[in-house]
């Protein structure tokens, strides 16, 4: 009996070695994480996985809150000999429907890139541009998949063209937009002008 619990525990602990797991990380490029209406942000979403040795697609929207700010220059790194893909159309400080999927090693002599780069991949670049805010406004930057295709999938190996769907974890990232130093000042004069009246 314990002969037999011990084999099915190896066999389940082998089975976890074995899973395909993959975090999508958001990032962006201002040190402080503080920026005016106006200013520019680079926007990055980065790909990663273990257990599988290429991946195979992802497809979503990068979503900053309530759609604020204005994206454009989508681009990506991933451009690898028969890749499908669409960079996603950019639509107030969103990017909409970015879809990439490609082609397993299985097929070609050479696998394609991204093969054996699973320590980060960046899937998607863009522009992002502060909005007008009267008041300190926290923004978060997300990558939502799309709900037919809810994970990263990876060719586990290049003996089979099938993919397989890995346990994905999805990190966000957030800015402070903060009015302009002369802004505030104006709207501090006017509700000081506005009490005095009172």
């Amino acid at each position: 009996m314990n002969l037999c619990l011990a084999i099915s525990l190896l066999g389940f602990a082998a089975g976890l070695a074995q899973a395909q797991t993959a975090t999508v990380q958001v990032s962006h490029n201002d040190p402080n994480a503080v920026v005016f209406p106006g200013e520019t942000l680079e926007v990055r979403v980065v790909v990663s996985w273990q257990g599988a040795i290429q991946f195979a697609g992802l497809r979503g929207n990068s979503l900053a809150t309530g759609s604020l700010g204005s994206a454009s220059n989508v681009g990506s790194a991933f451009s690898p000999p028969g890749a499908l893909w669409r960079h996603g159309t950019p639509i107030a400080g969103d990017i909409i429907s970015h879809n990439i999927a490609t082609i397993s090693g299985y097929w070609t002599t050479t696998p394609p890139p991204p093969a054996f780069m699973s320590s980060g991949v960046e899937y998607l670049t863009y522009d992002w541009i502060a909005p007008q805010v009267s008041a300190p406004t926290l923004i978060e930057f997300d990558f939502v998949a799309d709900p037919i295709a809810p994970n990263v999938r990876l060719y586990e190996n290049f003996a089979t063209p099938g993919f397989v769907e890995a346990q994905t974890i999805y990190v966000g990232t957030s800015i402070l937009v903060v009015p302009m130093p002369g802004t505030m000042a104006i709207i501090a004069a006017f509700v000081l002008a506005r009490v005095r009246r009172r």
